[in-house]
């Protein structure tokens, strides 16, 4: 059995109708690649890692380089495989639709669009942290379904759907996902990366129109989202002499304390906090750590 016969049959989508693959080219593989290699590198460097990932407080204060560096980042070897499989599969049908500078165009701009609508989707929280490729992905994914739609996808073997069907539904779970929350998952930047590569594919004006609708529609649906009642978070000045590494493992061991991002170069640290754990002592702690008073 060929390489792209045993991924078609058994990965995360089966395209049903082989001429959705295209014909792969070597620029697939560049970008692959680049998302190995960086990948694997901040598997095995943490500061590497902590510095190119996407933070908003970090890029908040000016390192706005992480919107398209923690595009490259990923979290583990299945969270890189999967984005990378999806890649495979729908890269060739962008490509020979477009051809290859598109391609890079849709890929990227999906990318920085996909961080951007994260970064106004958690602004008010500078804890909040994030990497992968989902966003670029998913414009390809998106751009593929647009100049294929009568595609057949089926999804983890079940019942073979049309493309434009899964583009809707997977757009609709996407939307909930964002409004509610739901698990470890970057669902913003997968709604933004989508309506990259939907954006980035026309150059009609009225899809550009009802594309734009599409995403007004949504930001009405999630802007009344706030963090939950019982999370807060606040900006603490790392005091200067101190040895930062135990400095953080204090901070983390008081409880109430449920995330501490240390910006070592800035001297600021950002603080999530569990409001229903912490206690006027871990309060008193907290402020005596920071050697200044806390708004919390």
């Amino acid at each position: 059995m060929n390489n792209r016969k045993f991924l078609q049959r058994y990965g995360i989508f089966e395209v049903i109708q082989t001429h959705v693959m295209g014909d792969l080219e070597i620029v697939t593989f560049i970008v692959i690649g680049m998302n190995a290699v960086v990948s694997l590198k901040g598997f095995n460097d943490t500061f590497f890692f902590d510095k190119y990932k996407f933070n908003v407080g970090a890029i908040k204060l000016g390192e706005q380089l992480r919107v398209i560096t923690s595009g490259f980042l990923h979290v583990d070897v299945t969270h890189l495989f999967v984005n990378m499989l999806t890649l495979y599969f729908f890269s060739g049908v962008v490509i020979n639709y477009t051809g290859t500078i598109n391609f890079f165009v849709i890929y990227l701009g999906s990318l920085i669009l996909g961080n951007l609508f994260s970064l106004y989707f958690h602004r008010d929280e500078d804890h909040y942290t994030a990497v992968g490729a989902s966003g670029a992905v998913m414009g390809i994914l998106y751009a593929a379904i647009l100049l294929e739609p009568g595609m057949t996808l089926g999804l983890f073997f079940l019942l073979p759907i049309p493309a434009y069907m899964f583009g809707i539904g997977y757009l609709l779970y996407t939307i909930y996902g964002m409004k509610n929350r739901i698990g470890n998952i970057g669902h913003d930047a997968h709604f933004g990366g989508a309506m990259g590569g939907l954006l980035l594919t026309q150059s009609d004006l009225l899809a550009w129109g009802i594309l734009a609708a599409i995403m007004g529609a949504a930001l009405l649906i999630i802007l009344p989202i706030s963090q939950p009642p019982y999370l807060s978070s606040t900006t603490v000045t790392i005091p200067k002499d101190v040895d930062i590494q135990s400095w953080s493992q204090q901070i983390t061991a008081i409880t109430g304390v449920d995330e501490l991002v240390v910006m070592a170069k800035e001297q600021v640290a950002y603080l999530k906090l569990d409001k229903t754990q912490l206690t006027d002592e871990a309060k008193q702690e907290l402020a005596k750590l920071a050697q200044s008073p806390l708004n919390i």
